[in-house]
Protein backbone atom coordinates (compact mmCIF):
# COMPACT_ATOMS: atom_id res chain seq x y z
CA UNK A 1 0.00 0.00 0.00
CA UNK A 2 1.11 3.58 -0.61
CA UNK A 3 0.24 7.18 0.19
CA UNK A 4 0.82 8.37 -3.39
CA UNK A 5 -2.47 9.76 -4.63
CA UNK A 6 -1.85 10.49 -8.32
CA UNK A 7 -1.12 6.91 -9.49
CA UNK A 8 -4.29 5.69 -7.78
CA UNK A 9 -6.37 8.44 -9.38
CA UNK A 10 -4.92 7.52 -12.76
CA UNK A 11 -5.94 3.91 -12.16
CA UNK A 12 -9.54 4.71 -11.22
CA UNK A 13 -10.00 7.41 -13.88
CA UNK A 14 -11.43 4.94 -16.45
CA UNK A 15 -14.01 3.80 -13.88
CA UNK A 16 -15.01 7.41 -13.17
CA UNK A 17 -15.38 7.89 -16.91
CA UNK A 18 -17.57 4.80 -17.07
CA UNK A 19 -19.93 6.30 -14.48
CA UNK A 20 -19.83 9.70 -16.19
CA UNK A 21 -20.92 8.09 -19.47
CA UNK A 22 -23.70 6.00 -17.95
CA UNK A 23 -26.66 6.67 -20.28
CA UNK A 24 -29.59 6.86 -17.82
CA UNK A 25 -28.02 9.60 -15.66
CA UNK A 26 -26.90 11.34 -18.85
CA UNK A 27 -30.47 11.39 -20.16
CA UNK A 28 -31.87 12.54 -16.81
CA UNK A 29 -29.12 15.15 -16.54
CA UNK A 30 -30.18 16.66 -19.87
CA UNK A 31 -33.98 16.34 -19.57
CA UNK A 32 -34.41 17.68 -16.02
CA UNK A 33 -32.65 21.04 -16.71
CA UNK A 34 -34.95 21.56 -19.70
CA UNK A 35 -38.01 21.60 -17.39
CA UNK A 36 -39.35 24.74 -15.64
CA UNK A 37 -36.90 25.85 -12.94
CA UNK A 38 -34.60 23.38 -14.64
CA UNK A 39 -31.26 24.67 -13.37
CA UNK A 40 -32.23 24.27 -9.70
CA UNK A 41 -33.72 20.83 -10.30
CA UNK A 42 -30.70 19.83 -12.35
CA UNK A 43 -28.38 20.73 -9.49
CA UNK A 44 -30.64 18.79 -7.10
CA UNK A 45 -30.24 15.77 -9.39
CA UNK A 46 -26.48 16.35 -9.37
CA UNK A 47 -26.37 16.53 -5.56
CA UNK A 48 -28.23 13.25 -5.20
CA UNK A 49 -26.03 11.55 -7.76
CA UNK A 50 -22.83 12.80 -6.17
CA UNK A 51 -23.98 11.63 -2.73
CA UNK A 52 -24.82 8.19 -4.12
CA UNK A 53 -21.48 7.79 -5.89
CA UNK A 54 -19.57 8.89 -2.79
CA UNK A 55 -21.56 6.48 -0.63
CA UNK A 56 -20.87 3.46 -2.84
CA UNK A 57 -17.18 4.20 -3.37
CA UNK A 58 -16.66 5.23 0.25
CA UNK A 59 -18.20 2.07 1.71
CA UNK A 60 -16.19 -0.23 -0.57
CA UNK A 61 -13.00 1.76 0.09
CA UNK A 62 -13.45 1.37 3.85
CA UNK A 63 -14.13 -2.35 3.44
CA UNK A 64 -11.07 -2.84 1.22
CA UNK A 65 -8.87 -0.99 3.72
CA UNK A 66 -10.18 -3.16 6.55
CA UNK A 67 -9.54 -6.36 4.61
CA UNK A 68 -6.03 -5.15 3.76
CA UNK A 69 -5.32 -4.52 7.44
CA UNK A 70 -6.69 -7.92 8.45
CA UNK A 71 -4.62 -9.57 5.74
CA UNK A 72 -1.44 -7.87 6.90
CA UNK A 73 -1.51 -5.17 4.24
CA UNK A 74 -1.44 -7.56 1.27
CA UNK A 75 -4.86 -7.93 -0.30
CA UNK A 76 -3.66 -7.88 -3.90
CA UNK A 77 -4.86 -11.39 -4.74
CA UNK A 78 -8.35 -10.78 -3.36
CA UNK A 79 -8.58 -7.41 -5.10
CA UNK A 80 -7.46 -9.01 -8.36
CA UNK A 81 -10.17 -11.66 -8.22
CA UNK A 82 -12.75 -9.01 -7.30
CA UNK A 83 -11.73 -6.89 -10.31
CA UNK A 84 -11.93 -9.96 -12.54
CA UNK A 85 -15.43 -10.76 -11.29
CA UNK A 86 -16.63 -7.18 -11.72
CA UNK A 87 -15.14 -7.06 -15.20
CA UNK A 88 -16.93 -10.26 -16.21
CA UNK A 89 -20.21 -8.90 -14.82
CA UNK A 90 -19.83 -5.74 -16.89
CA UNK A 91 -19.00 -7.73 -20.02
CA UNK A 92 -22.10 -9.91 -19.60
CA UNK A 93 -24.29 -6.86 -19.01
CA UNK A 94 -22.78 -5.23 -22.10
CA UNK A 95 -23.53 -8.23 -24.31
CA UNK A 96 -27.13 -8.39 -23.04
CA UNK A 97 -27.61 -4.66 -23.56
CA UNK A 98 -26.26 -4.90 -27.12
CA UNK A 99 -28.52 -7.84 -27.95
CA UNK A 100 -31.61 -6.06 -26.62
CA UNK A 101 -30.92 -2.62 -28.08
CA UNK A 102 -33.89 -1.12 -30.00
CA UNK A 103 -33.62 -0.93 -33.77
CA UNK A 104 -35.29 1.08 -36.52
CA UNK A 105 -38.24 3.23 -35.49
CA UNK A 106 -38.15 1.92 -31.91
CA UNK A 107 -34.80 3.65 -31.41
CA UNK A 108 -36.42 7.03 -32.14
CA UNK A 109 -39.17 6.71 -29.52
CA UNK A 110 -38.55 8.39 -26.14
CA UNK A 111 -38.96 5.96 -23.21
CA UNK A 112 -42.19 6.41 -21.27
CA UNK A 113 -40.34 7.27 -18.08
CA UNK A 114 -38.65 10.24 -19.75
CA UNK A 115 -41.84 12.31 -19.76
CA UNK A 116 -42.03 12.07 -15.96
CA UNK A 117 -38.57 13.66 -15.63
CA UNK A 118 -39.91 16.98 -16.91
CA UNK A 119 -42.24 17.35 -13.92
CA UNK A 120 -39.86 16.31 -11.14
CA UNK A 121 -39.70 18.50 -8.06
CA UNK A 122 -36.36 19.38 -6.50
CA UNK A 123 -36.54 16.70 -3.75
CA UNK A 124 -37.64 14.07 -6.28
CA UNK A 125 -34.78 15.03 -8.58
CA UNK A 126 -32.38 14.63 -5.65
CA UNK A 127 -33.85 11.22 -4.86
CA UNK A 128 -33.62 10.14 -8.49
CA UNK A 129 -29.96 11.16 -8.65
CA UNK A 130 -29.20 9.13 -5.54
CA UNK A 131 -31.17 6.13 -6.81
CA UNK A 132 -29.40 6.14 -10.17
CA UNK A 133 -26.09 5.80 -8.31
CA UNK A 134 -26.92 3.12 -5.74
CA UNK A 135 -29.62 0.96 -7.37
CA UNK A 136 -28.08 0.36 -10.80
CA UNK A 137 -25.88 -2.78 -11.13
CA UNK A 138 -23.64 -1.06 -13.67
CA UNK A 139 -23.06 1.93 -11.41
CA UNK A 140 -22.41 -0.34 -8.43
CA UNK A 141 -19.85 -2.36 -10.39
CA UNK A 142 -17.92 0.75 -11.45
CA UNK A 143 -18.08 2.26 -7.96
CA UNK A 144 -17.09 -0.99 -6.27
CA UNK A 145 -14.14 -1.38 -8.64
CA UNK A 146 -12.92 2.11 -7.76
CA UNK A 147 -13.38 1.50 -4.05
CA UNK A 148 -11.35 -1.70 -4.24
CA UNK A 149 -8.49 0.10 -5.96
CA UNK A 150 -8.51 3.05 -3.56
CA UNK A 151 -8.92 1.01 -0.38
CA UNK A 152 -6.25 -1.53 -1.29
CA UNK A 153 -3.73 1.01 -2.59
CA UNK A 154 -3.73 3.98 -0.21
CA UNK A 155 -2.58 4.16 3.40
CA UNK A 156 -4.39 6.51 5.76
CA UNK A 157 -7.82 8.12 5.73
CA UNK A 158 -6.62 11.44 4.35
CA UNK A 159 -5.47 10.19 0.94
CA UNK A 160 -8.41 7.78 0.74
CA UNK A 161 -10.98 10.50 1.41
CA UNK A 162 -9.29 12.76 -1.13
CA UNK A 163 -9.30 10.00 -3.75
CA UNK A 164 -12.97 9.20 -3.16
CA UNK A 165 -13.89 12.90 -3.38
CA UNK A 166 -11.96 13.45 -6.62
CA UNK A 167 -13.46 10.29 -8.09
CA UNK A 168 -16.99 11.46 -7.22
CA UNK A 169 -16.46 14.84 -8.86
CA UNK A 170 -15.07 13.29 -12.05
CA UNK A 171 -17.85 10.70 -12.19
CA UNK A 172 -20.58 13.34 -11.93
CA UNK A 173 -19.17 16.04 -14.19
CA UNK A 174 -21.44 15.12 -17.13
CA UNK A 175 -24.55 15.60 -14.97
CA UNK A 176 -23.20 18.97 -13.79
CA UNK A 177 -22.73 20.46 -17.26
CA UNK A 178 -26.41 20.73 -18.44
CA UNK A 179 -27.76 22.67 -15.41
CA UNK A 180 -24.67 24.87 -15.49
CA UNK A 181 -25.36 25.56 -19.18
CA UNK A 182 -28.98 26.50 -18.41
CA UNK A 183 -27.95 28.64 -15.43
CA UNK A 184 -25.34 30.65 -17.32
CA UNK A 185 -26.61 30.33 -20.88
CA UNK A 186 -30.34 30.68 -20.26
CA UNK A 187 -32.59 30.16 -23.26
CA UNK A 188 -29.60 30.05 -25.61
CA UNK A 189 -28.56 26.70 -24.12
CA UNK A 190 -31.92 24.98 -24.60
CA UNK A 191 -31.72 24.23 -28.34
CA UNK A 192 -28.32 22.59 -27.93
CA UNK A 193 -29.54 20.53 -24.98
CA UNK A 194 -32.58 19.53 -27.01
CA UNK A 195 -30.30 18.17 -29.74
CA UNK A 196 -28.27 16.27 -27.17
CA UNK A 197 -31.50 14.84 -25.74
CA UNK A 198 -32.63 13.55 -29.13
CA UNK A 199 -29.22 12.04 -29.83
CA UNK A 200 -29.18 10.26 -26.48
CA UNK A 201 -32.66 8.82 -27.09
CA UNK A 202 -31.46 7.27 -30.36
CA UNK A 203 -28.20 5.92 -28.97
CA UNK A 204 -28.72 5.20 -25.26
CA UNK A 205 -28.65 1.40 -25.53
CA UNK A 206 -25.65 1.41 -27.88
CA UNK A 207 -23.68 3.76 -25.62
CA UNK A 208 -24.51 1.64 -22.60
CA UNK A 209 -23.36 -1.58 -24.29
CA UNK A 210 -20.09 -0.04 -25.52
CA UNK A 211 -19.31 1.49 -22.11
CA UNK A 212 -19.97 -1.80 -20.31
CA UNK A 213 -17.89 -3.88 -22.72
CA UNK A 214 -15.00 -1.42 -22.83
CA UNK A 215 -14.64 -0.86 -19.10
CA UNK A 216 -15.34 -4.50 -18.32
CA UNK A 217 -12.37 -5.35 -20.53
CA UNK A 218 -10.25 -2.77 -18.68
CA UNK A 219 -11.09 -4.32 -15.30
CA UNK A 220 -10.30 -7.81 -16.56
CA UNK A 221 -6.99 -6.76 -18.13
CA UNK A 222 -5.94 -4.98 -14.91
CA UNK A 223 -7.18 -7.70 -12.56
CA UNK A 224 -3.74 -9.03 -11.69
CA UNK A 225 -1.56 -6.31 -13.19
Amino acid sequence: MTTSLLPVLAEVLPLALGIALSPLPLVAGVVVPLSPHGAARGFALLAGRLLGVLAVVGVVTALAEYLAEVGGGDASAGVGWARLLLGLVLMVLGVLKWAKRPRGDDAEKPPRWMASLESLSGPRAFGLGFLLSVANPKELAFGAGAGLVIGSSLTGWGPSVAAVAVFGVLACVTVALPPAAVLFGGERARPALGEVRRWLIRNTATISAIVLLFFGAILISNAFA
